[in-house]
């Protein structure tokens, strides 16, 4: 809001001036809930705040928009699944209050988002007005519901056991604490309807009031009770001398709070009221009469500080702090060696003065000015290379086992045993606890290679940061893909495939070429339209090898797991083929992805970069042929997919081939470039990213039929492109994770009912769960068909069918089923709501 002479106030877009505080309040909650919600929902707000990341550096304002509000609706289906899945653990009555509890935090999240777009603040003010100013009754509730709900979750949960003190402790802190941070902000009460004069006073007294519940709360819980082997004095002393400590420290912090000390109350009397409070609570931890005055000395300082503003005093109430925590490490939780000490002290003294002479040696070392990141991590390399002697010293009964004459040390395990030392001759008996014990022989692997992901983000990082002289071309910025690329390769290579040479070599080389490729598709350089296709075929080339080679070379290590596993040698080497061949697939899924995902960046600046060579004479015929142009823009008549078909022969079938609207715009702009193979080569790589990751999910879950709530969304990705999906406009561009999802669950859904019946010849249970399935399929076709042509449906469609998936979810034994159902009951709202709108719309135009 901003004012103005003549109309008073009036909105003006601009920065939310609250995120510092919202932030604040929002990001617990937010792990909470993703803790709640699980393993799924933790990767959806990863992967949604990567992607929203992106968007939003890329300037792709709206899709970022889209990106943050799907992710909010995504976690909130991942914990509404996830607490329905374990309804049983808990009352049902906490499982409605979690729904709604995280239903609410997740709307406020995507109404916090909303109001940072400024293009959403300046086309629709109205909105962002009413997420961001909320009225006295939304104030009033919410308030209650940050007062109550700590509590009455707290109550809930420990319900059986409340006969205890400690949780008495607990709800009186959980009571308190909401309504005494309410009365200590400003303006916390603003939403009761009284005077502000009579706001204030209220606000004083009630956090008086939860001051003095909090104190007592926190000592129950907190200090009497995990503190209280630390407190040296007998009751009842010891809980007058932490009480009145307590409390003067809590007075002290209200007079400061509200302003009051140094105006109505002394100097000299806050003084003193702190000297006795730190006098109490030292001897309330057992400080020594000889030591004492070290901590009262700490106490006057402060006082004297607070006062004067004065470094001297500051200094002062430094040292007698440090005496004091000093005598605390030592009496309570450590025994100092008063010589390590003083050789620790000596070391990061010299180091500190040989700060100049390491910046020399850096200097010379670096051909440069050395940064002072690099400058921080040479000094603590030199601070620990100069205490390591102390180390040797003090630990020398803990070191790690390292390599000496004739191999590593053996450490002292259970059993006396030790692996990796025996040799084929002394080979120990292997039982089935030792894998309890030692776990999977698959699973032992050094993880070392993941430094090598951290040296690629160095790289990568230091590409983007200008340090690299020319960093700004588009060679230097190939030439740091390529190191990035390798790097990462290499990883893979060590982590999926160890001590296979080749197969290492190809998940290296199409890493290289996958990042080679983002590199020259985002910064063209001369020729290179030319060469991307090479690389993606080449990367494909490389993936059909890399399978058939997996499939045919032997598995490494092989006299390691029959030692291992004497009696199912052959089971586990299938199981070891069947997991490198998973590992395998995963990486060049998330290679397609990769490409996907940049292919469909490339047709976005496309379709929003200016149209500048549409105005230049001569270029209305290339862009009416997109063959045409792409011949034109690599400067040969018979160019076309590198030389390899003529363009001739494709002119012809281009201008058939030609799309209409934004699509073709795209491909139009493509085509200049020598680009008009993007649309394709994009719908290719997601399509087989998501044919990956179904198999995938087969092998590593059975076929979850949840996974495809995340696994559809993939298939947002695809695009119009005049070969393959032709008629997917951008109206039609949710079809295809709603059919892939449908037919995913029908399909697996069908299997695993037919599979039951031929297992346990129950044909009729078998013939109920197909009938369940066929019930729930109309209202997902129906779904499929608005989706295509955005007619609306009948109303009376939408209440006949419903019925039918209700009886599916409820009676279906297959869990397929009842995630179609609960699909289709989800698609005839959505159609509902969407119909709607339309006819709300369609009621504005008339």
């Amino acid at each position: 809001m901003s004012s103005s002479s003549g109309s008073g106030v009036r909105f003006a877009p601009g920065p939310f001036k609250y995120n510092g505080r919202v932030a604040l309040a929002l990001v617990p909650a937010l792990l909470v809930a993703a803790g709640l919600g699980g393993r799924a929902v933790m990767g959806i707000f990863t992967i949604g705040t990567m992607l929203w990341y992106i968007m939003d550096a890329m300037q792709y304002r709206e899709g970022a928009f889209s990106v943050g509000w799907g992710t909010v609706a995504l976690a909130q289906g991942g914990i509404t699944l996830n607490i329905l899945f374990t309804f049983a653990n808990r009352p049902p009555l906490l499982s409605i209050l979690l729904i709604f509890a995280c239903g609410a935090l997740l709307m406020v999240t995507g109404m916090w988002l909303t109001v940072q777009f400024r293009f959403v603040q300046m086309q629709y003010p109205a909105v962002v007005l009413a997420f961001e100013r909320q009225s006295k009754v939304d104030a009033l509730w919410l308030a209650l519901a940050v007062m109550v709900l700590p509590a009455a979750s707290y109550f809930a949960i420990h319900a059986a056991v409340l006969g205890q003190m400690l949780h008495f402790w607990s709800l009186l802190i959980l009571g308190c604490a909401p309504l005494a941070y309410l009365s200590a902000v400003p303006d916390g009460l603003w939403w009761l309807p009284m005077s502000p004069r009579f706001i204030k006073g209220l606000s004083r007294l009630l956090l008086v009031l939860t001051s003095l519940g909090l104190l007592a709360g926190i000592e129950g819980r907190v200090i009497f009770h995990a503190f209280m082997p630390y407190i040296k004095l007998p009751a009842p002393w010891n809980y007058v001398a932490v009480s009145g400590t307590l409390l003067g420290l809590v007075l002290l912090g209200l007079a400061h709070a509200t302003g009051a000390l140094g105006t109505s109350m002394d100097a000299t009397v806050a003084g003193s009221c702190l000297l006795l409070c730190t006098t109490a609570g030292s001897l309330a931890i057992g400080v020594p009469f000889h030591w004492l005055p070290a901590p009262m000395v700490a106490a006057c300082g402060l006082a004297l500080y607070y006062d004067s503003r004065s470094l001297q005093e500051y200094s002062i109430f430094v040292l007698g702090a440090f005496l004091t925590a000093g005598w605390l490490v030592h009496h309570h939780f450590w025994f100092l060696d008063l010589r390590g000490l003083l050789h620790v002290v000596l070391t990061l003294a010299a180091v500190a003065l040989a700060r100049f002479a390491v910046f020399d040696v850096v200097q010379w070392a670096v051909l440069g000015r050395p940064h002072e990141g690099v400058l921080l991590g040479v000094l603590l390399m030199v601070a620990a290379a100069a205490l390591m002697p102390l180390v040797m010293t003090c630990y020398a009964h803990n070191q790690p086992p390292l390599p000496r004459m004739g191999g590593a040390a053996c450490p002292q395990l259970p059993f006396a045993l030790c692996p990796r030392l025996w040799d084929e001759r002394h080979v120990p008996m292997h039982d089935a606890d030792d894998v309890a014990i030692w776990g999977s022989g698959l699973g032992r692997r050094e993880h070392w290679p993941r430094w090598l992901l951290v040296l690629a983000a160095g790289v990568g990082l230091l590409g983007m940061s200008g340090a690299v002289p020319g960093s700004r071309s588009a060679l230097v910025r190939l030439l740091v893909a390529a190191a990035v690329g390798w790097l990462v390769g290499e990883y893979l290579a060590l982590e999926v495939v160890p001590g296979q040479f080749i197969l290492q070599s190809l998940v290296i080389g199409t890493s290289m070429l996958v990042v080679a490729f983002i590199t020259l598709l985002q910064n063209p350089l001369l020729g290179s339209p030319s060469w991307l296709p090479l690389l993606a075929g080449g990367w494909a080339c490389a993936f059909i090898v890399t399978m058939v080679l997996q499939s045919t070379l032997p598995l490494p290590n092989i006299q390691k797991f029959r030692r291992l596993y004497p009696d199912s040698a052959l089971a586990i080497e299938g199981e070891r083929l069947e997991a490198n061949q998973a590992a395998l697939f995963g990486v060049f899924a998330a290679h397609a992805l990769l490409l996907a995902f940049s292919l469909k960046l490339k047709m976005s600046a496309a379709l929003h970069q200016p149209d500048k060579l549409a105005r230049q004479p001569g270029a209305a015929g290339a862009a009416s042929d997109p063959y045409r142009a792409y011949s034109g823009a690599s400067n040969s008549n018979s160019d076309f997919f590198c030389g390899v078909v003529p363009g001739a022969m494709l002119s012809s079938v281009g201008r058939a081939m030609q799309l209409e609207g934004a699509a073709g715009l795209a491909l139009r702009r493509l085509s200049r470039e020598g680009l008009g193979w993007v649309p394709t080569a994009g719908n290719v790589c997601t399509l087989l990213a998501f044919g990956i990751c179904v198999y995938l999910n087969r092998y590593m879950t059975g076929g979850a039929p949840e996974a495809m709530l995340m696994l559809a969304p993939l298939l947002l990705m695809l695009s119009q492109d005049p070969l393959l999906l032709r008629q997917l406009g951008e109206r039609q561009r949710y079809l295809p994770p709603v059919l892939a999802f449908s037919c995913y669950l029908t399909i697996s859904s069908a299997i695993q009912v037919v599979s039951w019946g031929r297992e346990y010849s129950d044909w009729a249970s078998c013939a109920l769960n197909l009938a369940l399935l066929a019930l729930a399929l109309p209202l997902h076709g129906l779904f499929c068909k608005y989706l295509w042509d955005q007619k609306p449906q009948p109303a009376v469609l939408l209440v006949a069918l419903g019925p039918l998936c209700v009886l599916s979810l409820l009676l279906a034994q297959a869990e397929g089923i009842r995630y179609l159902a609960g699909g289709g009951l989800v698609a005839a709202a959505l159609m509902y709501f969407s119909m709607r709108h339309m006819k709300r719309v369609g009621l504005k135009v008339v």
